[in-house]
């Protein structure tokens, strides 16, 4: 009897170490990896919730990789040359300043990619002044920056200027 009990209880336990497998191997297809190590920044789907492939799942950022992206005025964007110093002070952080400079100058202006285009049906044109994006490094001695805070930039122009 005790022979016939081992038997039942170890078919039970492999039963059991099959169904632990099982479980490994389903939470392993369930696990969402980011392919940043950083920070999440918003959650798009529940707990539970089915998603299909592709779909956005959650917003995340990278602390290390934090740039602001400034829209300058075609009028000025010829005083703006790549590399130059740019003295950056946060609304967030009132009176403190630090420097950065700037790593890129699009070729072209913001409003020509915008999803929804400025159609004008009278044939009447209004010339409005463009903005090129451009794209500013962080210093070593800028603080942790976060995505969207509101800043003030001072970029040093070509002509000695600011």
């Amino acid at each position: 009897v005790i022979r016939s009990d081992v038997d039942v209880l170890s078919l039970r336990a492999d039963v059991l170490r099959s169904r632990i497998a099982l479980r490994q191997v389903e939470l392993e297809h369930h696990t969402l990896a980011s392919p940043v190590a950083g920070v999440v920044d918003e959650v798009f789907a529940d707990e539970g919730e089915y998603v299909t492939p592709g779909a956005r799942v959650a917003l995340v950022h990278d602390p290390a990789d934090v740039w602001i992206e400034a829209n300058i005025k075609e009028t000025e964007i010829g005083r703006v040359l790549e590399g130059a110093q740019v003295s950056i002070s946060f609304d967030a952080l009132p009176g403190k300043a630090c420097a950065g400079r700037v790593e890129h100058i699009r070729s072209a202006a913001a409003a020509e990619f915008a999803l929804i285009p400025n159609a004008n049906p009278t044939g009447a044109i209004t010339k409005i002044t463009q903005r090129i994006p451009v794209r500013v490094a962080l210093g070593e001695d800028c603080p942790r920056a976060r995505p969207g805070s509101m800043t003030t930039l001072k970029i040093k122009a070509n002509d000695g200027a600011r």
